[in-house]
Parts: structure tokens; C-alpha cells; sequence
């Protein structure tokens, strides 16, 4: 869970300084992705589009990208993401090469550690509006 860690230090005058720090900690072979994110989104085609993530540990990723019925239109992997902050461009395109229309989508991003063999995913939503 979520910690603070607070340190308070006294020299020989008796003056003292405060400094804390807050930390996450969690049990050794549970991979976890936090802040994944979409970016920009909506999506126009005027950057590169960017899937972000902070995963716990190393690992081999996968994005799924689905229309709302359930279509997978794209896979994107990635061997080895450290742990720690990651991103994943996009081009914004499908499996063909072509781009996609607007609309709604949904993405899925699966991983699976290379320590633990544990695996995670998280499903997030992203719109293309050219």
C-alpha cells in the first residue's frame, strides 16, 4: 500500500529539519500497472500517439486495440518494458496499415512478468477524432 515516510534530524544546537516522502510498496511476485494512459485522447493524427504506464517490474507487454464490438483491429508488443515508467508509440493505424476511422475504441494492456511468470492487464478507453 501507500506509505509516508517522514525523517526528522536534530543537530548538536538543537535545530532541527524535516523532510518526507511517500512510497508504494507491495508484495514480491505481484506485477502491477498503475497510471496507464492514452495520450493525446482524443487521438488526430497530428502527433504520435503514446501509450503510458508505470509497471512494477520487467516484463513483456502487449496492447490490444478493440472497435466497441469487439474487434481486434491492432496488437502491438513489446519484449522486456523495465520496471518503472514506460511508453509504447502508436501510429495510429491498423493491422492493414490504414488508418482508423473515428470513433470510440478500447485498448487492453497485458503483461507478464519475466521474474514471476505473474501477468496483469488493464482496459482503457481511447477516441480517434481527425
Amino acid at each position: 500500500g501507500n506509505h509516508l515516510l517522514q525523517l526528522i534530524v536534530f543537530d548538536n544546537f538543537n535545530n532541527f529539519q524535516v523532510a518526507e516522502t511517500n512510497f508504494y510498496s507491495q508484495e514480491a511476485g505481484d506485477i502491477v500497472i498503475k497510471d496507464m494512459l492514452f495520450y493525446p485522447n482524443p487521438y488526430d493524427y497530428s502527433e504520435t500517439a503514446k501509450f503510458t504506464f508505470v509497471i512494477s517490474e520487467t516484463a513483456d507487454v502487449d496492447i490490444k486495440i478493440y472497435t466497441i464490438t469487439g474487434k481486434k483491429i491492432k496488437e502491438l508488443s513489446y519484449v522486456g518494458c523495465s520496471s518503472g515508467y514506460n511508453e509504447i508509440l502508436w501510429n495510429g493505424k491498423d493491422s492493414d496499415g490504414d488508418k482508423i476511422a473515428n470513433g470510440n475504441y478500447f485498448y487492453k494492456l497485458r503483461a507478464k512478468s519475466k521474474l514471476s511468470n505473474q501477468k496483469a492487464e488493464k482496459i482503457g478507453k481511447l477516441i480517434i477524432l481527425k
